[in-house]
């Protein structure tokens, strides 16, 4: 990974930032968290969630960890009772048994809140002023992330979906019409099905029918 400049500076102004909107962050002295960060949630809704942080040998994978996990946060903090709770069940289900053996509503719960977690994320460190080289960067890193679902899901269509909405939601409007063109071909009704053709309509991709 291409290395942001001024790291050390970028990482202190990043936690004070996520201090300043109150968000929990920890270090954490663990082999198991080597080069991970990570958010602690509780079934005990009130509970605050945590940012949990091991040690990383690369600083700017690291920066951008940290937003991400961040940007959970306050993805679920926005959540209604139900939304969450059907989100924690989830995230608890699959890291039991798996992300593909969880329920379909579970599975879209959890993409969903990658999606939004990766784009609150990347506000985060655009309040900390990166330059657009870095915040390029970020976008990137996320993007790359979202394949490891892709990877646990084989043949899911709603993975497809998600992703043009990651992408959209990071202003890639070619690579997200790219996402839900794809997804149209395979899926044409319901409300995500209306959602991608409405975009690539918008866009002017496809002309409306």
């Amino acid at each position: 990974m291409v290395a942001m400049k001024n790291s050390k500076k970028i990482l202190q102004s990043l936690l004070n930032y996520l201090g300043e909107i109150g968000i929990q962050f920890s270090w954490v002295s663990d082999d198991g968290m080597k080069d991970k960060a990570v958010t602690s949630f509780s079934l005990d809704l009130k509970t605050s969630p945590c940012v949990l942080c091991g040690t990383f040998s690369d600083q700017t994978r690291e920066i951008i960890s940290i937003a991400h996990e961040a940007g959970h946060i306050l993805t679920y903090q926005e959540m209604n009772r139900e939304e969450s709770c059907t989100y924690l069940c989830s995230t608890f289900a699959a890291h039991g048994i798996g992300l593909n053996k969880i329920s379909p509503a579970g599975q879209e719960s959890m993409l969903t809140v990658e999606i939004k977690a990766s784009v609150k994320g990347l506000d985060i460190l655009s309040e900390i002023v990166l330059t657009n080289e870095e915040l390029n960067l970020a976008k990137k890193s996320m993007s790359q992330w979202y394949s490891t679902y892709e990877k646990l899901l084989p043949g899911n269509p709603n993975t497809i979906f998600f992703k043009g909405l990651s992408l959209e939601g990071m202003k890639k409007i070619k690579d997200a019409a790219s996402e839900y063109y794809q997804y149209l071909q395979i899926v044409q009704e319901g409300k995500q099905a209306q959602y991608a053709y409405r975009r690539l309509v918008e866009w002017g991709y496809i002309k409306q029918k």
